[in-house]
């Protein structure tokens, strides 16, 4: 189910960087956005995140009060955090290293340096999500986000990649049309099951004979299983 995405929270008030983050994050992980230091507090009691994705220019509590705050707390101390900023010197960087962040992102970044990163942050996380994951000889690499079938590498879009994955997770169990709508794109969502159906197809030809893996379950969605 959805609920097995790993959970990060992203406070940053960039708005183009935000549109970034749903097109590239929301169909591999569950987000929540935050646009200030204060609303992210709030939101991370509540959501619990197992990375937080934290720009270090906001307004009113800045990143570097942040991290403090974070680390000084027992609750949450623990938390995976890895900072973005646009400042082309390395001062900065320095700082949050000093205040506890695990990593640091120069802005702007391509989208698989941030899954990248993103993936290594959660591979070392103390309840660690495996960064491989394996299914009928199929084998993902969670952290460079790139599939080989035996041996063999596939190259799938990062919406095929984040369906693929949430099927081979369930290992067999059924996922209903609607969790797996939720991966699209937000253009794609306005058509829901039409497009739905057609990212399957396509990843089902990607896959080759192990496309056949893909099931459809009559009145609910598909499977992954023999």
């Amino acid at each position: 189910m959805l609920t097995s995405k790993p959970r990060i929270l992203v406070i940053d008030d960039e708005i183009l960087f935000l549109k970034f983050v749903k097109f590239v994050l929301f169909p591999l992980y569950a987000c929540r956005i935050a646009r200030t230091g204060e609303e992210g507090l709030q939101t991370l009691w509540s959501f619990n995140p197992h990375l937080l994705l934290l720009d270090l220019h906001l307004p009113g509590i800045d990143g570097l009060q942040m991290i403090r705050l974070i680390r000084e707390d027992p609750r949450v101390g623990s938390l995976r955090i890895l900072t973005l900023t646009a400042d082309t010197g390395d001062e900065i960087t320095k700082k949050a290293f000093e205040a506890g962040a695990d990593d640091c992102l120069k802005k702007p970044c391509t989208h698989l340096e941030l899954l990248q990163r993103i993936a290594n942050c959660l591979c070392h996380d103390r309840n660690s999500f495996h960064r491989t994951l394996s299914r009928y000889g199929m084998v993902m690499d969670l952290a460079t986000h790139s599939l080989s079938i035996r041996g063999k590498e596939v190259r799938l879009t990062p919406t095929e990649f984040a369906l693929l994955q949430l099927l081979m997770r369930e290992d067999g169990a059924p996922l209903s049309r609607e969790s797996l709508i939720e991966t699209l794109p937000e253009a794609s969502q306005d058509q829901s099951t039409r497009s739905l159906d057609m990212h399957i197809a396509r990843l089902r030809k990607k896959l080759g004979r192990s496309g056949k893996l893909i099931k459809t379950v009559q009145e609910l969605g598909y499977c992954l299983k023999p």
